[in-house]
């Protein structure tokens, strides 16, 4: 019996943000006179980014393409997807 291989996902690509917002978070425990230290600032930064996209109907996989520099795979939020049919697996950035 021969039975047929099923359909690979598609894949969905979005090739860059239509907007882009940075919050910067500073080191709490550095004083307002005191210099900031340039190897290890002890603060942190949050990149916002929108990216409409279209998904079809069944499985699919989402490409985000010109992601900032540095990000940390899994810190990565997706939101707008039903969180029971939405399986996120990011390990790699383009």
């Amino acid at each position: 019996m021969c039975l047929a291989a099923p359909a690979p996902a598609e894949t969905i690509t979005s090739p860059g943000p239509s907007a882009v917002s940075v919050t910067l978070y500073r080191n709490p425990s550095r004083a307002p006179d005191e210099a900031i230290e340039r190897d290890w600032l002890g603060g942190y930064a949050l990149v916002t980014e929108t990216r409409p996209i279209t998904i079809p109907a069944g499985e699919a996989v989402i490409r985000f393409e010109s992601v900032a520099g540095g990000i940390l795979a899994e810190s990565a939020i997706v939101t707008g997807l039903d969180m029971w049919t939405c399986q996120l697996c990011c390990t790699t950035f383009f």
